[in-house]
């Protein structure tokens, strides 16, 4: 084979690689090294797949021979020691994830696993420094901060229990047992005797945690992707291997058999007016698992499931919020178990199996986020044997449950549209939003609710500030059955909502502006991101862009974009500091470098409502790809240029736009080509630069695309 054939293969190998294909993809990958022996990415990237296979001893073997063409290679490293971190091999691991902090010293990812390697050797120091570095390099990552919690709990527990007093080192295994003794008796593992010391021992969830993560072994397999080994674990469990398949299963009609098999006398149809549709494109765990099972819930009550045992058709109405994204409901058959629903998509991402403390999941999921997972279920098991009582309680409750709908705890804009909102347009669709009980809105709602959906009663909003294990009692006291309620699409219908929701919501004044402002063309939206995936050079880019567009269409008008607050529509002093001054500064100093007499707008800061219709009084936008073009693309639909790092190639976001907007204006993303990576950092975080010269070129050409357009509508 020649070179040429090599980058055929390794095309075809990310391709199947992208369609969860993952034997194809590895052949594809072997044919590439095959051709070009001395091209470390295609082994990279063998490895990769590889160790989504589980086949482990042959990814480090790739892994290595990346290492040996170009040693100076990052993730290499990086994923060597998440290989053997996942066998125990501790101070292999540390190795090699020190190896990736000599080539990159703000690599975060390495220090979180060192972290992770020092607080399993129990090194409690060492760990958190490094989970403290992990944070300081990557701030936003929700994960590195809870890890940092973790073991900051852990360390602040053993001080509490000085070595030098015995009664107090006898507090430990005290707490273990009853941490043991409580969960095994909810879950129908033990008798649970409710006057016991254990049952009446005060424990705090945090310290509970760090009990549970030091001393629980969970056990993840595969459901797509069973080995012999596993198949025999199963079935020498009792298992169904089909039954445990079907758990998974999405389909309406499956759904209506499990109702009706409650329900004998009088057969339920769920609605069908507007069915929720997988993307086709786009293949991510979040886009590809139905989400059908939501609609059960809304409109009886109940989640339903099979007993993997017995094949007895389950149902409960018994669930558990964490998070906004990972919600676990329980169910009683031959054995106790969890479905845990969650993921910004909202599906069915594993089962938890108490007895056996065996997670099983989908490939993907598991070894994208099975460390997560584990995580999850630590903390889920804290939160039960720190308040036993009320989950007993709750358990046992035969009282009616409300049905309640979780929003606004989604931390990101793109997401709180996308899913949840479309999830309640989905509802309305199909005649069944009065089902819902209450909605349960969170301190994240970027919009107001009840203003997009106004058919909705307001005795039915209940506000909350509440999150983790506040919310977590404060569901179960209220005698809650909580569902989050998703979509995958944004439709014409939502967006034409938002927007009339919006003008309801505007002054007289700020529409005058706006009207103003139309009389300009273009109306150009300028994006800005300040934290990570920066594009370096955005403020001397973005300034030259304004001048030549100028110079071609002096009626240009210039409206600054950025971070606006949510529903309070008053930042606060951490949000001024870290969100609002770095924007502000931005527009400084591109204001500096363009003529005065561009007419420019502020619409960072302002309320998200008014954000709504600058956006879609404008033109065209530049900005990168982030939660930004929520508003411009998601809900306005106008044509723009996004850039980003070579992370976020055209094959993953032209249908990830083009999928979650119904007859969306995909916008246009500079070439990989264009772009200079600032360093070898993960590409959820790193930063980049682009010739401004390159955006400009695609800016003219929507502009000149656009007075044709006009001409043509005149014409017409």
């Amino acid at each position: 084979m020649q070179p040429d054939n090599s980058r055929s293969a390794l095309k075809k190998g990310r391709h199947w690689q992208r369609e969860g294909k993952l034997a194809e993809a590895e052949a594809a990958y072997r044919q590439a090294t095959e051709a070009n022996p001395s091209f470390f990415p295609t082994f990279q990237c063998l490895g990769e797949v590889l160790q989504l296979q589980g086949k482990l001893d042959e990814a480090i073997s790739a892994y290595e021979q990346v290492k040996k063409l170009n040693s100076k290679t990052l993730w290499a490293n990086q994923r060597l020691g998440e290989i053997f971190l996942q066998q125990n091999k501790l101070d292999e691991a540390i190795a090699y994830f020190q190896s990736a902090i000599e080539i990159n010293p703000n690599f975060s990812f390495a220090y979180n696993s060192l972290g992770e390697c020092w607080s399993l050797q129990g090194k409690e120091k060492e760990a958190i420094a490094a989970y403290q570095k992990a944070v300081e390099l990557n701030p936003d990552s929700k994960v590195f901060s809870q890890n940092l919690e973790k073991v900051l709990a852990q360390q602040n527990q053993v001080d509490k229990t000085p070595d030098s007093c015995p009664e107090t080192r006898q507090q430990e295994p005290s707490l273990g047992k009853a941490c043991e003794y409580i969960w095994k008796g909810l879950n129908q593992l033990e008798q649970l005797d409710e006057t016991s010391a254990y049952s009446q021992a005060e424990i705090q969830w945090n310290v509970a945690e760090a009990y549970f993560i030091e001393n629980s072994q969970y056990q993840l397999v595969r459901i797509d992707s069973l080995a012999e080994s596993d198949k025999t674990l199963l079935e020498k469990s009792g298992f169904s291997i089909s039954h445990l398949e079907q758990i998974f299963l999405d389909d309406l009609n499956l759904e209506e058999s499990y109702i009706n098999s409650f329900n004998q006398d009088r057969k339920i149809h769920l609605a069908r007016k507007v069915e929720k549709k997988l993307w086709e494109r786009w293949k991510y765990p979040d886009t590809t698992q139905g989400l059908n099972f939501q609609q059960s819930m809304v409109e009886t009550g109940y989640i339903y499931s099979i007993c993997p045992v017995s094949g007895t058709v389950l149902r409960s109405n018994q669930s558990f919020t964490l998070d906004w994204d990972s919600h676990f409901y329980r169910f009683a058959g031959v054995h106790v178990f969890y479905l845990m629903v969650g993921g910004w998509g909202g599906s069915k991402r594993f089962v938890y199996f108490p007895h056996l403390e065996l997670v099983l999941g989908r490939i993907n999921d598991l070894v994208r986020r099975g460390n997560n997972y584990q995580q999850f279920i630590n903390t889920f098991k804290s939160y039960v044997v720190s308040c036993c009582s009320s989950f007993k309680y709750y358990i046992d409750n035969a009282k009616p449950k409300e049905t309640v709908a979780l929003c606004g705890y989604t931390t990101n804009l793109g997401h709180f549209f996308w899913n949840d909102m479309s999830g309640i347009q989905n509802l309305w669709e199909n005649d069944i939003l009065h089902k819902i009980d209450k909605f349960l809105v969170g301190p994240h709602e970027y919009f107001s609710i009840a203003h997009i959906f106004p058919e909705i009663p307001p005795e039915k909003f209940v506000h909350t500030t509440e999150t983790g294990i506040a919310l977590f009692q404060s569901l179960m006291s209220s005698n809650y059955f909580c569902v989050r309620v998703t979509d995958l699409v944004v439709k014409k219908k939502l967006a034409t909502r938002v927007k009339q929701a919006a003008l309801q919501r505007c002054s007289p004044v700020f529409l005058q502006e706006i009207e103003l402002a139309k009389r300009h063309f273009p109306i150009l939206w300028v994006g800005c991101r300040y934290r990570n995936r920066v594009w370096l050079s955005q403020v001397e880019g973005t300034a030259n862009i304004i001048k030549s567009l100028y110079s071609e269409f002096p009626n240009l008008a210039v409206v600054f974009g950025g971070w606006s607050p949510k529903e309070s529509e008053e930042a606060t002093p951490d949000e001024a500091s870290k969100l609002e001054t770095p924007i502000k500064t931005f527009v400084e100093q591109v204001l500096e470098l363009i003529p005065s007499y561009v007419q420019t707008y502020k619409a960072f800061s302002r309320p998200n409502y008014e954000n709504v219709i600058f956006c879609n009084a404008i033109d065209l936008f530049i900005c990168t790809v982030g939660a930004e073009t929520a508003y411009l693309s998601l809900i306005a639909n106008k044509p723009g240029v996004i850039h980003a790092n070579t992370g976020f190639p055209n094959s993953v976001t032209e249908p990830l736009y083009v999928e979650a907007r119904e007859n969306c204006i995909p916008p246009i993303l500079i070439g990989e080509k264009y772009i200079v990576e600032q360093d070898k950092s993960h590409h959820l975080t790193r930063n980049y630069d682009c010739d401004s010269q390159v955006i400009y070129n695609e800016v003219i050409k929507l502009t000149r695309d656009l007075i044709l357009s006009k001409t043509q509508d005149h014409k017409r």
